[in-house]
């Protein structure tokens, strides 16, 4: 029996845990980042699109219209934005913001939406422990607790929205480096 993509793409992550201090790159390879990307974290984050369902007027539905491949297109202005306009500082900026969703979705209840984010959350730092660095402690002082109900959904939401901003953003400084269209 043949395991599925997914799982098998789990697994090959899961693996990457393993790899020693010594055998990581100094530097980014944003090739490799971007190669996994389109590979497992790409899907990851279609699912969380997903787990929206049709909700009229909800404000995140531009995610489903949002060029996640890194293939042309995407001439629609993103609502929330990555200020980076570096590589390194975009790669920096979806390594902080797969903390911000893993953080969002300790604790608490986990639907669909939060199991869907908590996949990103840490196949984003795998793919970035593998190829960039470690993914740095965070000094930040722990969220307060939301008050209002639906705050941490929005927060997730929108860092999701950030985050396939920021990968859009990668893919066309890439591609502008490289000479493509």
């Amino acid at each position: 029996m043949v395991p599925s993509k997914p799982t098998l793409c789990a697994l090959l992550l899961a693996l990457l845990w393993l790899v020693p201090d010594w055998a990581r790159p100094s530097a980014c390879s944003v090739p490799e980042v971007l190669r996994h990307y389109r590979a497992v974290i790409f899907e990851d984050l279609q699912a969380a699109v997903r787990q929206l369902g049709p909700e009229p007027g909800s404000g995140y539905h531009h995610l489903l219209e949002k060029n996640l491949t890194g293939m042309g297109g995407g001439r629609r202005r993103p609502s929330v934005s990555c200020g980076a306009q570096k590589e390194h500082s975009i790669l920096l900026s979806i390594e902080s913001l797969g903390q911000t969703l893993r953080r969002a979705v300790t604790g608490g209840r986990r639907g669909s939406l939060e199991k869907a984010a908590w996949t990103v959350a840490l196949r984003t730092e795998a793919v970035m422990r593998r190829h960039c660095w470690k993914p740095r402690q965070s000094r930040r002082p722990r969220m307060r607790p939301v008050r209002r109900r639906g705050g941490r959904r929005r927060l997730l939401l929108r860092a999701l929205d950030t985050v396939a901003t920021c990968w859009e953003k990668l893919f066309a400084l890439r591609a502008m480096a490289t000479g493509e269209s």
